[in-house]
């Protein structure tokens, strides 16, 4: 990947991420069935494992910056409520 491309990366959602990669389905089919499409449907909420991240940067021209902040923001659902409810 150019350097020049991590610059331009765009942010998008997990699940923004696996719309653009085609959907559970594709993602699937493009892992040789390794990823089950069910698992793919968690991904928004619990995030996916970096083992999985060259299948949307493959299907979705996603980068690690990318997958990395979306990740982040998937699992931080859990912790938001609380944090707000003590302010």
């Amino acid at each position: 990947m150019e350097f020049n491309s991590i610059l331009n990366c765009v942010m998008r959602l997990l699940s923004e991420i696996i719309e653009a990669a085609g959907g559970p389905k594709a993602i699937e089919e493009a892992s040789g069935g390794a990823i089950r499409r069910d698992a793919v449907y968690k991904w928004p909420v619990i995030g996916v494992r970096d083992r999985h991240w060259h299948i949307l940067i493959e299907l979705a021209g996603a980068c690690p910056e990318e997958l990395y902040r979306a990740n982040l923001v998937a699992r931080r659902h859990d912790c938001i409520a609380p944090v707000e409810a003590a302010e």
